[in-house]
């Protein structure tokens, strides 16, 4: 009887140890997958030259920021609040990959709002502000890029007029901010010169912004 008890217990242990054996080697297995799947990754972004270090870019995710280590398993990147981000190559090889440092013209595109009182002075306004921002913008693409200034909409309580052009700036530095201020500005020269004001809209206007647009509201 001892015998039998004593066959059992070691024939339980022994499974234990081969059921023990082979969790470690599903848990080894799955982690050289993932490791290799890094560095395979690794190696393409690599071959790619989609970016390198101390570039700014957008991922399809919406991440934004400089890339501050590239490695063969990890990209980390700077974000604008200064916190860093490591993400797993496999996951930066897959997605869409805006490098911005490498775009060498911006948009500047702005949504205007004015009053019904103003409504017949429209055409006026639009023209205004076209040939201010000609003035005063040297950097803007006159030809083979879009330039507009357009009355688009009658909302419910507002005209809507967009303001659309293209500029040889690259996006990701302090001179295309700079540009933008300077289209701005040269916009409310144009519409105080025409004695017009910006409409304040009951309600939330929605637009399929890209980089560099935004809604001002009037004062």
């Amino acid at each position: 009887l001892l015998v039998d008890i004593l066959s059992v217990n070691v024939g339980i242990a022994i499974s234990s140890v081969l059921s023990l054996g082979g969790l470690s080697t599903i848990i080894l297995s799955l982690a050289s997958k993932s490791i290799a799947e890094q560095l395979v990754s690794g190696i393409g972004l690599s071959t790619y030259r989609r970016f390198a270090e101390g570039d700014e870019i957008l991922l399809g995710d919406g991440t934004n920021g400089i890339v501050r280590k590239m490695s063969l398993t990890h990209t980390e990147i700077r974000l604008p609040d200064e916190t860093i981000v490591c993400i797993p190559n496999s996951q930066v090889f897959q997605q869409r990959v805006m490098n911005l440092s490498k775009v060498q013209r911006s948009q500047v595109k702005q949504i205007l709002c004015f009053k019904y009182d103003d409504i017949d002075k429209m055409s006026m306004v639009t023209e205004e502000i076209k040939a201010e921002i000609r003035a005063s913008c040297p950097k803007l693409i006159k030809a083979n890029r879009p330039f507009r200034v357009h009355w688009r909409d009658i909302s419910r309580d507002h005209l809507e007029v967009v303001v659309d052009c293209r500029f040889n700036i690259p996006s990701a530095t302090a001179a295309y901010w700079d540009n933008r201020q300077e289209v701005l500005e040269a916009i409310s020269r144009a519409v105080k010169r025409c004695g017009l004001e910006f409409a304040r809209p009951s309600y939330s206007v929605e637009s399929n912004c890209k980089v560099g647009e935004e809604f001002v509201p009037g004062k």
